[in-house]
């Protein structure tokens, strides 16, 4: 943080920030490059890459990319359906899924007698998630709260 600002108020602030250094104003150039450099050796020790999996309650796991679920590292069981149904619910766990919407995209039409097999689908993948992982919303769908 590069600042004019002295006083130990905005000193205890800016702690809060976990800053990699905190220059006063006018900064020299050996203070300036120093701090930079540390920035850059703090941002090599990251190693950042986009989202792989959803994290999910007691240590259980979604792998986006392979669509597998997995608890302590071994490996859940899933029918291609209940896959499905999971890569939709955690593609957005804000989002409140309808239940026409999961028939149209889980069965590729709409009928009105799929409903029961979309519960009983909930059904079998709930038993395979850690309790109110899926949420339903009375009269509405299901969600997934992780």
């Amino acid at each position: 943080m590069l600042t004019a600002h002295q006083d130990s108020e905005h000193l205890l602030k800016a702690t809060e920030l976990k800053l990699t250094k905190y220059i006063i104003k006018p900064a020299n150039r050996n203070d300036l490059k120093e701090a930079l450099n540390k920035a850059i050796q703090e941002l090599e020790s990251f190693s950042i890459k986009s989202k792989e999996m959803v994290l999910l309650k007691e240590n259980y796991r979604w792998e986006i990319e392979n669509r597998e679920l997995s608890c302590n590292n071994h490996l859940i069981w899933l029918t291609n359906q209940e896959r499905n149904l999971l890569a939709l619910l955690l593609l957005d766990t804000h989002r409140i899924f309808t239940y026409d919407e999961l028939i149209v995209s889980l069965w590729d039409d709409f009928e009105s007698d799929k409903r029961d097999s979309l519960k009983t689908l909930v059904k079998n993948v709930r038993r395979k998630l850690p309790k109110d992982t899926i949420k339903n919303i009375f009269g509405i769908g299901y969600q997934a709260d992780i």
